[in-house]
């Protein structure tokens, strides 16, 4: 699709993005759920944007099957 990572290399890329992400909002303190927070879209858009993939969402649903992910506990 376009707009969308299309090799394994590119969907690793985003991957990495997204888990780099989390670390830096857990750093700040900020917990699970975070994904609909506007500061977390902001700048999740803007490292998607630098990897060449400015529209790439980033939220709790599987956007492939439009369930909600299920939350991981402990």
């Amino acid at each position: 699709l376009p707009g969308q990572p299309a090799t394994a290399a590119e969907e690793m890329s985003t991957a990495w993005a997204g888990e780099m992400l989390h670390i830096y909002f857990y750093s700040m303190g900020i917990s699970l759920p975070h994904h609909q927070r506007p500061d977390f879209q902001e700048a999740w858009h803007a490292v998607a944007a630098e990897l060449g993939f400015p529209y790439l969402p980033h939220g709790d649903r599987d956007e492939r099957t439009g369930k909600k992910r299920g939350r991981i506990s402990r």
